[in-house]
């Protein structure tokens, strides 16, 4: 039997506005899927709930740390609205060597929420070494 492909939705109430829950498969095989939800989020969350996530390997961890860095680099630019363009930012200043990029991607493991244990560890080996 497989896995749902990941799919993304916001948390419903006022108080937890910028909560996305992330559920089903975030594996490299549910790549071109997961990219799409992403790619049509109107803002980036500061918070994933992977409460209903079953599967993660390195690839869909990489692409959860990247998305929560994109909120990250959004809340720097003024009226940015635009998740694509504030990770293509982030993304151009840690190739033009951007101080401790694996450093900033174990801070934003605070920003995940209902992470399973074995979730956790992948999460935090991708995050001290990506």
């Amino acid at each position: 039997m497989r896995i749902e492909s990941a799919h993304l939705t916001w948390a419903k109430d006022a108080e937890s506005a910028d909560l996305l829950h992330v559920r089903g498969s975030c594996t490299m095989l549910d790549m071109p899927g997961l990219l799409d939800e992403i790619a049509a989020l109107k803002r980036a969350p500061a918070i994933l709930d992977l409460a209903q996530l079953d599967a993660l390997d390195s690839a869909g961890a990489l692409v959860l740390l990247r998305l929560l860095d994109a909120s990250a680099a959004g809340s720097q630019r003024k009226n940015s609205g635009d998740l694509a363009a504030a990770s293509t930012s982030k993304t151009a200043a840690v190739d033009e060597g951007a101080k401790g990029a694996a450093g900033h991607y174990v801070q934003m493991l605070s920003q995940l929420r209902n992470a399973k244990p074995e979730q956790q560890i992948m999460l935090q080996l991708v995050a001290e070494h990506a």
